[in-house]
């Protein structure tokens, strides 16, 4: 990586070359933005309500069905804390063990899925030392597609296997079970990593959550056109950042 930049800095480039580093998960060399050791978020299969075709029942993929030491996590439903742009309250994705999260005490991740992606590309929460999300944007909107929150559950975190650290979302072909904690992100457009909104520094990679997500109506979440939820944190300034892509 060091001899690349080096040459990279005598040559014409198309973009800036962090964005190549980003691609790849790097800051700089020996910088990374994405910790390798990843968990899954496990379902129950019935947990999910929509059919699916044969050919990608959730049971032939072992990234649904992993077995191992769990950490229960509740995932889904509110939070009694209001969006800043259009004042309803946040649906509240995945509580996370303070030990996962590299956190001092559990991480609440929460955001506005009215907003995320429609009204804002993305959407910042600064938290406090219980972990509970304050939102940091601030506005007064009435959101295009007002969303309900997922299904309240109780999941559960499981390490994944070296052979799943890295997962394509294109090659997965909807398959894989995307759901996970740190390991590398499966980016669906270009990597896309926000700086943080106290100290400006890029943030390291949390969170992703797929689509087909149950929710609290009986019907199954779509980030977009059916991509991919992603959540970044930064430790330093204890700031959640969410974004979506899709194709």
């Amino acid at each position: 990586v060091r001899h690349a930049l080096d040459r990279a800095s005598r040559m014409r480039l198309s973009h800036p070359v962090e964005l190549y580093l980003h691609e790849v998960g790097l800051e700089s060399a020996g910088s990374f933005l994405f910790q390798p050791s990843a968990q899954h978020i496990v379902f129950d299969t019935t947990d999910f309500v929509a059919p699916r075709p044969a050919w990608s029942d959730r049971s032939f993929h072992p990234t649904w069905s992993l077995g191992g030491t769990h950490t229960k996590c509740r995932f889904g439903g509110h939070v009694s804390v209001e969006c800043g742009l259009c004042g309803g309250q946040l649906h509240h994705l995945v509580t996370l063990p303070g030990q996962i999260s590299a956190s001092s005490t559990p991480l609440l991740l929460a955001t506005c899925l009215s907003c995320l992606g429609w009204e804002q590309p993305t959407l910042s929460y600064c938290h406090d030392e219980t972990g509970n999300p304050l939102s940091l944007d601030k506005g007064q909107v009435t959101p295009e597609f007002p969303a309900g929150p997922l299904r309240e559950l109780v999941v559960r975190l499981t390490q994944m296997p070296e052979r799943w650290r890295w997962q394509d979302w294109a090659l997965s072909n909807g398959r894989e079970n995307l759901n996970r904690v740190h390991g590398y992100p499966s980016w669906i457009q270009s990597a896309e990593y926000p700086k943080c909104q106290r100290c400006g520094n890029t943030m390291p990679f949390l969170i992703q959550l797929d689509s087909d997500l149950p929710t609290e109506d009986g019907n199954e979440w779509l980030w977009g056109r059916g991509g991919i939820g992603y959540g970044f944190f930064c430790r330093a300034c204890r700031i959640s950042t969410f974004l979506w892509q899709c194709t």
